[in-house]
Parts: structure tokens; sequence; C-alpha cells
């Protein structure tokens, strides 16, 4: 019994050193990348006023692909569309072949009712990522609204496809997900 409390002891006092470790290496990052947030943070806490002016103030670098992203992101879920598209504009002006950018600013064009661009970004990202299927989603969405009901089939049928099936009771021979 002494034994096992001696190992208890040991274990919790390693913990405690490791857990200081990483809090001390946490402070030492530079306030730029600990004041951004990602896409998800921003969805759940719901401070979109905060996250874009949290990635606006760590805007130091005007080559920073993935701030300019990060901010359209946040501003697109604020309902901002103009600045939305205005930062989906730098990143993809960065990073031509940002597929996501193409995409998101795809969706922000539908929601302003520009049909049109929304299919060539949506389109754009396909070709950039050929296994994107939100993008194929998105596609047979606009297009649908367009009236081109065999291509929103064929978009909805490649994005299926591209989603892994998963495995389970009604579906045994699918691709187990962790």
């Amino acid at each position: 019994m002494k034994k096992i409390l001696v190992a208890l002891v040991c274990l919790v006092f390693a913990l405690a050193v490791l857990f200081a470790i990483g809090s001390r290496t946490l402070k030492k990052q530079d306030n730029a990348r600990q004041s951004k947030i990602d896409h998800g943070a921003i969805q759940t806490t719901g401070d979109l006023e905060g996250a874009v002016a949290d990635y606006s103030a760590a805007q130091h670098d005007p080559r920073d692909t993935k701030g300019f992203y990060n901010r359209a992101l946040a501003e697109q879920i604020a309902g901002r569309t103009d600045e939305a598209i205005g930062n989906y504009n730098r990143t993809i002006g960065l990073d031509p072949k940002f597929a996501r950018a193409y995409n998101n600013r795809g969706a922000v064009k539908q929601t302003r009712g520009d049909l049109d661009g929304a299919i060539a970004d949506f389109s754009r990202a396909i070709e950039l990522d050929p296994k994107y299927a939100k993008a194929y989603f998105n596609r047979a969405i606009a297009r649908q609204a367009m009236g081109d009901q065999e291509g929103a089939g064929a978009d909805r049928i490649r994005a299926r496809e591209l989603i892994p099936k998963r495995a389970g009771p009604g579906n045994p021979g699918a691709t187990p997900t962790p």
C-alpha cells in the first residue's frame, strides 16, 4: 500500500511539473499568435466583434494570408459581407491557390444574390481541390437556385461520393471514424 501511495505522489508531482512547463511555454508565445482565435472558437463564443478586433490587432504583416482569411471568416459570420469579401480578396491575392477562401467568398456572394459569382468561386475551389466536398455542396445549392437541376444533382452526387461513410450497424463495410 505504501508503494502505491509513493507512486501516486510521484505521478502527481510529474504532472504538476509538466503543467508548469506547458504554462510557461504558452506565456512565451508572441502576442500576435495568442490573440488569434480559430473559426470554431468564433462560432462557440459568439464574440464576433472581439474576434474581428483580435484579428485586426494581430494583423501586422500585410502578407499574413491566414490573418486575412480568419478576419474574413469572422466578418462573414457577423454578416459584414463587404468586409468579408474584401478580406477574402486579399487572401486570394496573397495565395491564389487557397481553395477555402474561394469557397467562402462564393458563399458570401451567394448570400448577396450574386449566384454567377458564387458558382464561379465554387468552381475555382473545386479546380484547386477536386476532393473538396463542401464546395460541391455549395455549388449544388447555387445551381439549384439558378434552375440548373441537372448540374445541382451532379454536384450533390459528387459531394456525397467524397464524404467517407461512417461504419455502423446500418453500414458495416464503411470506413470507421475515430
